[in-house]
């Protein structure tokens, strides 16, 4: 994260002041600019700013609770405890978005979503100790498959229904309201149901790499880091291209 602060968003700068703003000054000069006007820009790196600071809470708990805690060991979570975590993701999401409705954001974090966040880091340890990911019946996957594709194929008519009738997005997207409830429950089930869908559907089909495959994988972390100076990099010539545009 620091390095993407100070040299990437650094080299963006410079793209951008010397080939879209026409001024002449070298990256030394930006990093020193940057550097006594420091603003936490972290751009896309958001994500890896959450994985740090919930790798330190999780590591904390480890040394405050010694005991690993391991659920449905060799099993995948029946019905009843996945409906259970929906309810309990809902509420939380809720609740938070009466004061940090979706699009505001605290830091450089859009806290509406962190409930969902928080819940699947947690989950995804519990999976791994339990080894839930080989343990998916087809029955149970197949169940969670129908309500994402229901919940997925909703997600339109709500909107027009929100269009029609004219009604205010915003109270969709927070406070305390029904409407707002409405959402989190929305969006609590398709994070679980569309998860375990695709767990379930990548278990069976999609279980092996090709060469391609293969060697992206493991070069997929530097691209996350390195693809935004790659992309106004490519984006800066069109921006002396005139290309017809309907609006």
């Amino acid at each position: 994260m620091l390095f993407f602060t100070v040299v990437i968003i650094a080299i963006m700068g410079f793209m951008i002041i010397n080939f879209v703003k026409g001024q002449n000054i070298s990256i030394l000069e930006i990093i020193q600019r940057n550097i006594q006007n420091i603003n936490w820009d972290i751009g896309p790196l958001w994500f890896l700013e959450v994985l740090l600071i919930y790798s330190v809470i999780y590591v904390l708990c480890r040394l405050i609770f010694k005991n690993k805690f391991s659920p449905f060991k060799d099993s995948f979570p029946r019905n009843k405890a996945i409906i259970i975590g929906i309810l309990a993701i809902s509420v939380g999401t809720f609740i938070v978005r009466i004061w940090y409705p979706v699009g505001r954001n605290f830091h450089v974090f859009q806290l509406a979503h962190h409930v969902h966040y928080a819940f699947c880091f947690w989950l995804g340890i519990l999976a791994y100790r339990g080894k839930w990911f080989e343990n998916i019946s087809n029955a149970q996957a197949k169940i969670w498959k129908r309500i994402a594709l229901i919940t997925i194929l909703l997600f339109p008519f709500m909107m027009a229904a929100i269009m029609i009738t004219g009604d205010n997005v915003e109270l969709y997207l927070g406070g305390f309201s029904w409407k707002s409830l409405l959402i989190s429950i929305w969006d609590s089930v398709a994070c679980l149901s569309i998860i375990i869908s695709i767990l379930s559907i990548f278990q069976k089909r999609f279980n092996n790499q090709g060469k391609l495959s293969k060697w992206m994988a493991p070069n997929f972390y530097v691209s996350y880091i390195l693809h935004q100076p790659v992309i106004v990099a490519v984006t800066i010539p069109f921006l002396y291209i005139s290309i017809p545009s309907p609006i």
